[in-house]
């Protein structure tokens, strides 16, 4: 389903596009990592490499047995990752796509220093002690393509563009489309600041800056308790939203006056009263 519908108290409607939502959540968290790892890369200079992982499933068995999607597989993935770079690894994101035949593929951006490991291939080599080992390949549901070239962490933000290849709703159930870590505290508190949306940055810029400013802990304590405060507020007085249902495409509001063109351009739409009859509440 696609479409949430929320209906204002006062009769207004919002018609919320929940796809383009959560693509646009999507869109911020990705930007945001890249912003966090081109500082990290600027400061820390040479010793730091990124490299794009792709991780394909081979669905047929040409080079596998065939394989199909399972949730927690990409958890798996970056649980092995991890534990083979150990501190080598600085910090990862990842975005899912659609292929052309419906299956899921991974595009991961890693984020590292010394050497890293192909996905799909085992090898023996040295582990962080200087001991060789032999090592089990980590992608183990088809091939990889590994590109150790990378130059900047905005590199992926190519593929979180692509709207066609996002279409949320033919994700296998529990499939999650993204995500976003990175290894140290300080740079985790960035990264949280980075994604949030840009008044909800200068409210955290304001507590911060105040007579007696607080740390930055504190200020998003703050930012978040006037958030909760102005909704509560706006709930009390009538201006709250009172959520209606979902609907399976743009053709069920027509009769509202929502058109596929209207939705196109926004991520919500709002309509004045009297959108909905007494049978529609």
């Amino acid at each position: 389903m696609r479409y949430t519908v929320v209906k204002k108290r006062s009769g207004e409607v919002m018609v919320i596009d929940t796809v383009r939502l959560r693509l646009m959540h999507l869109r911020r968290r990705i930007f945001a990592w890249a912003r966090v790892m081109e500082e990290v890369k600027a400061k820390t200079g040479a010793g730091v490499h990124m490299a794009m992982l792709g991780l394909t499933y081979d669905t047929e068995g040409t080079l596998v047995k065939p394989s199909v999607w399972e949730e927690g597989d990409i958890r798996e993935f970056m649980m092995k990752l991890k534990a083979r770079m150990g501190k080598r690894l600085l910090a990862y994101a990842w975005v899912a796509e659609l292929q052309g035949r419906g299956v899921i593929h991974y595009h991961v951006v890693i984020v590292y220093t010394g050497r890293a490991p192909m996905p799909d291939k085992a090898y023996r080599s040295k582990d962080e002690r200087g001991h060789w080992r032999y090592f089990k390949r980590m992608w183990w549901k088809g091939n990889s393509h590994s590109d150790f070239n990378v130059r900047s962490a905005y590199y992926l933000t190519s593929y979180v563009k692509k709207e066609y290849q996002k279409d949320f709703e033919n994700f296998p159930k529990g499939a999650h489309a993204w995500a976003v870590w990175v290894s140290d505290s300080a740079l985790k508190m960035e990264l949280r600041y980075e994604s949030l949306e840009k008044y909800k940055q200068e409210m955290v810029d304001e507590f911060i800056l105040q007579d007696g400013g607080v740390g930055f802990e504190e200020a998003w304590e703050k930012m978040e308790w006037e958030v909760q405060r102005t909704k509560l507020a706006h709930k009390l007085v009538g201006d709250g939203w009172e959520y209606i249902g979902q609907v399976h495409g743009a053709s069920e509001l027509v009769k509202w006056g929502v058109t596929d063109e209207l939705l196109e351009k926004k991520i919500f739409t709002r309509l004045g009263p009297g959108a909905f009859s007494v049978s529609d509440k």
